[in-house]
């Protein structure tokens, strides 16, 4: 059975921006749909995130 990636979503933590960039844009290239961002503090808030969905 083949894996569909067309409802995937995936949320980059990473503070080096250069980094963080070239990972989104492979994911990107490959089918996933691919958010930033920069400080964990912020990514645990983000209201679509598994981890805040879990805490509702």
């Amino acid at each position: 059975m083949e894996r569909t990636t067309d409802n995937w979503r995936i949320l980059i933590v990473e503070d080096d921006e250069r980094l963080a960039s070239l990972t989104r844009d492979y994911l990107q290239n490959n089918g996933l749909t691919v958010s930033i961002e920069s400080h964990g503090g912020a990514a645990i808030q983000r209201p679509d995130t598994d981890a805040n969905r879990q805490n509702r």
